[in-house]
C-alpha cells in the first residue's frame, strides 16, 4: 500500500487476505502485488531526470514502459487526462501519464517520493511480462535519459531497513 494508504481500508477490500502487508515510501494506491511485475528506480540529485517536475519525469518513465510494451506487441499509450479513481484500490483508475491498454484499463502505474538526496520511484505493471523486460526498459530508459551509478553505503542502506521499514509499526503508521 502507498504511503498515505490506510491499513483499515486495505483490510477493507481484501477482507479474505492472509498474507504479508508491505507499506510503500512512495505514495499510490493499494495493490496486490502477487501477479504483477514491480520495480523501484531511484534518481540521485543532480542528474537531469531529478532535477525535472515530477509529471514529467513520470511521463519518461512510463513513456519508456509504453514503448518496450508496444515492442513485445501489447498496444498501450499514456493517459491524457486525470481520471478520478472510485476506490483506494491502484488500478481501479487512472493518472494522467498512467499506462493503459487500448481500452482505457489502466496497466502499469507508480508511485514517486521526492527529498534532498533525489526521488525514488516505485511502480507496478499488472500484466504478464517476458524475463527480457527489465533489460529492455533499462536499454529504453538509457536512451531518453541520462543515468549513472552512484556509490552505495549498504551498511546505511542495511540499517534503515531493519530500523524502519522492516518495522511493524511502519507498515501500520496511521
Amino acid at each position: 500500500m502507498g504511503y498515505f494508504s490506510k491499513l483499515e481500508v486495505l483490510r477493507e477490500q481484501f477482507p479474505s487476505w492472509q498474507g504479508g502487508v508491505v507499506r510503500r515510501p512512495t505514495g499510490g494506491g493499494i495493490v496486490d502485488h502477487r501477479h504483477d511485475w514491480t520495480y523501484s528506480l531511484f534518481v540521485p540529485r543532480g542528474l537531469p531526470l531529478a532535477e525535472m517536475s515530477a509529471v514529467e519525469s513520470y511521463r519518461i518513465f512510463h513513456s519508456a514502459i509504453a514503448k518496450v510494451l508496444q515492442n513485445l506487441g501489447v498496444p498501450s499509450v499514456l493517459c491524457e487526462d486525470d481520471g478520478s479513481r472510485s476506490s483506494d484500490l491502484c488500478f481501479s483508475g487512472a493518472a494522467v501519464n498512467d499506462v493503459l491498454d487500448l481500452l482505457g484499463n489502466k496497466i502499469a502505474g507508480a508511485g514517486q517520493r521526492r527529498g534532498r538526496a533525489g526521488f525514488l520511484q516505485q511502480g507496478s505493471i499488472s500484466i504478464k511480462l517476458p524475463n527480457t523486460f527489465a533489460h529492455d526498459l533499462a536499454y529504453q530508459l538509457s536512451d531518453s535519459v541520462e543515468f549513472s551509478t552512484p556509490a552505495i553505503d549498504s551498511s546505511s542502506l542495511a540499517k534503515l531497513v531493519t530500523s524502519k521499514y522492516a518495522c511493524n509499526t511502519w507498515t501500520t503508521k496511521k
